[in-house]
């Protein structure tokens, strides 16, 4: 199955594959602009500004921020990240802060990156993964999603993780570990971490689907579990008016235009 028998059957028109794989317009135009090194520490997203706020964390939250010197470098790195999305999608995501952290912490586990409401903490060595990862969290209301829940194969457990230990029965710890041993699962995650809890799940799937274009259609053409989870994510954000399809479209033909 082909990119473009992919997209068509989520319902996206074969004309829009044309209209959106143009080159320029505004966002680059935005984009090369706001690479001022003068900006480097504040942007602005429609009538939103997101700011590189140096805190130290508190909380469930600690770590060391970054040295001053390291700062317009990662906040370069974090904007150009963040350039990749829609203006809308920023402005309505209600981020405001970023901080740079070294030694991350999150319950006193090593971690990549942590949303907390109006702030993202990033480790200093993360990617653009991370900040698309942390970004979804702010959307991702908590709490159980049953319609999620319903993707996965049947017989399926979430594992927890370090940061949030779920209390499972004995039946479903057996059933967890025989899950991660056999390794039938793992084609319908985008990595390990994904198989610790349906939110990481979520934000891990919204990630990698940015971030790998093209490769990330592939890889559901072996699944389709990872497929629905990517239906449901392109849909999720199409009915909130937040990405739209074309972003897709634009996304998914990303490296096979390069």
């Amino acid at each position: 199955m082909n990119m473009k028998t992919i997209l068509t059957g989520l319902g996206i028109g074969c004309a829009l594959l044309l209209v959106f794989s143009a080159p320029g317009g505004t966002q680059s135009g935005r984009r090369q602009k706001e690479s001022d090194p003068r900006r480097q520490k504040s942007r602005k997203y429609g009538s939103v500004r997101i700011r590189v706020r140096q805190v130290t964390p508190r909380g469930a939250v600690t770590g060391t921020p970054v040295p001053r010197e390291r700062i317009p470098e990662l906040s370069e790195n974090f904007f150009r990240a963040l350039n990749r999305l829609p203006e809308s999608f920023i402005s309505r995501s209600g981020l405001k802060y970023v901080t740079f952290v070294t030694a991350l912490q999150l319950n006193n586990a090593p971690a990549a990156g942590v949303a907390s409401g109006d702030t993202i903490y990033l480790a200093a060595d993360c990617g653009a993964h991370t900040v698309y990862h942390e970004l979804y969290h702010i959307f991702d209301p908590p709490g159980k999603n049953k319609q999620w829940l319903k993707l996965n194969a049947r017989d399926f457990v979430y594992t927890g993780s370090v940061f949030y230990q779920e209390r499972l029965s004995k039946f479903k710890r057996r059933k967890m570990s025989a899950n991660l041993e056999d390794g039938r699962f793992k084609d319908d995650f985008v990595s390990r971490y994904a198989m610790s809890d349906e939110r990481e799940d979520r934000a891990e799937t919204f990630a990698a689907m940015i971030v790998e274009g093209e490769k990330f259609l592939r890889r559901t053409e072996k699944s389709p579990v990872l497929r629905k989870k990517m239906e449901y994510i392109i849909d999720a954000t199409d009915r909130r008016s937040l990405l739209g399809k074309e972003f897709w479209i634009r996304n998914f033909r990303r490296d096979a235009e390069r």
